[in-house]
């Protein structure tokens, strides 16, 4: 009886230590389950999920966390950015002898700090979840805080894509196009079908049509790969110059 009595105490005095370190650190992120739409060109963009530690005790921390991917794609990386570095997607710790590397977050009392997690698709839609793990660097192997982040990425459906458009039209000699993530290409035809201008797309692009006589042209938008994405009909105004 006394043999149960007194593991019954050592496992309440664990468990009371447990949750008092865990009282100390408690990591932040935007949101814990992330769902991003993505189009075949932006798919290769990172998504970052940005957080923070908050020490809520009242002296500095000195934190070591650890990256610790539960369900990763193997063709996605992750990387951590912390107070005091953008770390690579190889560095799973902040504190590795391994590598040599010895950078503790010191985080002053009552204080918050930032720690976002990089999230790499590298083209490739599908959903991760990435483990994090903190501790003091007095205590290495006593986890005071954890948080799995988990986020989806997936491709962006045609009903969910906003459409290219072209503005002004009426038109005196400029062009712009909005929206242009999957087009590549605008070429402007005359009435009778004839190419009259052609232009390779870019973001934020004014398309001198100032040349042109005035008049009824139809502008053809086309994919990287050469497909036609819309034709749009624009009136050609104003004088010559």
């Amino acid at each position: 009886m006394k043999e149960k009595f007194l593991l019954v105490l050592c496992l309440f005095c664990f468990w009371s230590f447990v949750q008092a370190q865990s009282a100390q650190l408690r990591f932040v992120p935007s949101t814990t389950d992330t769902s991003v739409q993505v189009n075949a060109v932006s798919i290769f963009q990172d998504v970052k999920i940005s957080g923070y530690l908050e020490n809520r005790t009242n002296k500095t921390l000195s934190v070591r966390w650890e990256r610790n991917p539960i369900r990763v794609p193997f063709t996605w990386s992750t990387q951590i950015h912390d107070a005091n570095n953008n770390y690579a997607d190889f560095v799973d710790s902040n504190v590795d002898k391994d590598i040599y590397l010895n950078e503790p977050l010191l985080i002053p009392p009552r204080s918050k700090t930032k720690l976002d997690v990089i999230f790499s698709p590298n083209g490739k839609t599908g959903s991760a979840i990435l483990g994090m793990e903190f501790y003091l660097t007095a205590s290495p192997e006593v986890i005071i805080s954890s948080e799995e982040i988990s986020i989806a990425v997936e491709r962006k459906t045609a009903a969910t894509q906003k459409k290219s458009s072209l503005y002004p039209n009426p038109s005196g000699s400029i062009l712009q196009l909005a929206n242009t993530q999957d087009v590549k290409r605008m070429i402007v035809y005359n009435m009778v079908g004839r190419a009259v201008k052609d232009f390779e797309v870019e973001s934020e692009t004014d398309y001198d049509i100032g040349n042109l006589p005035n008049g009824i042209y139809l502008v053809g938008l086309f994919d990287e790969k050469g497909n036609i994405i819309k034709t749009v009909r624009v009136s050609k105004r104003g004088a010559r110059p």
